[in-house]
């Protein structure tokens, strides 16, 4: 892609003189940021509930390994990559942004009716991104079922509709992080195995929604 910031910014003008656009802009950035607020209290609620620690035995062949910079730099490389090819795209940009709200309340209802404690040798995953808007010198280590960097990285690779190349290495990324987040100990084996699943249906449903209020062509 060739587009200079003046093409896109065209883009993006000739999508607000389509009717519903505006509507469809200002409903998937509200829902966005209303499951952002709600999980950052909902989170803390979940670091305080005690819970319980399933059998894994993926975890239990090995210890854990240190990756907080790979997962930090794929999870977070693979945001801005997609980011950077959805701008090209505004209406499967909104889906994917309505579709990351809709995995947010998935991963609320799924914590809150699957209350795990940290597995057991975790290595704590340093993230300042999310851990700003929690509690001040608190890890969040509860947040585990199902996990939201496998889901974030599936999520991107969902979103993203061309090139081929891109899809590929996206969903290199996304492997790479579910590997990490398990050699790390930073979940069990289940909850990365069910992210893409939740994430899946999440992306289905946000594109459900657009259609049935008319607001995604």
């Amino acid at each position: 892609m060739s587009y200079s910031l003046h093409d896109i910014g065209e883009i993006w003008r000739s999508k607000f003189l389509k009717p519903h656009f505006l509507g469809s802009f200002i409903w998937a950035w509200s829902f966005f940021l209303s499951s952002i607020y709600c999980v950052t209290h909902f989170l803390n609620y979940i670091e305080d509930r005690p819970g319980i620690i399933p059998p894994d035995p993926v975890l239990q062949k090995f210890a854990a390994i240190d990756l907080n910079w790979p997962i930090f730099l794929l999870v977070y490389g693979g945001i801005l990559i997609a980011f950077l090819v959805l701008v090209y795209y505004p209406e499967r940009f909104l889906l994917t942004l309505q579709a990351y709200g809709i995995m947010v309340v998935f991963r609320m209802i799924a914590m809150s009716v699957v209350p795990f404690d940290p597995p057991p040798g975790m290595i704590v995953l340093t993230d300042p991104f999310v851990e700003m808007s929690f509690k001040a010198g608190q890890p969040l280590v509860k947040d585990l079922f199902f996990s939201g960097h496998t889901a974030t990285a599936f999520l991107m690779f969902m979103g993203v509709p061309r090139p081929r190349w891109i899809k590929i290495l996206l969903l290199g990324m996304l492997i790479l992080v579910g590997l990490g987040v398990i050699a790390q100990h930073v979940h069990y084996t289940i909850d990365v195995v069910a992210a893409p699943f939740f994430c899946f249906a999440a992306f289905r449903l946000s594109g459900k929604i657009q259609q049935k209020l008319g607001l995604y062509e």
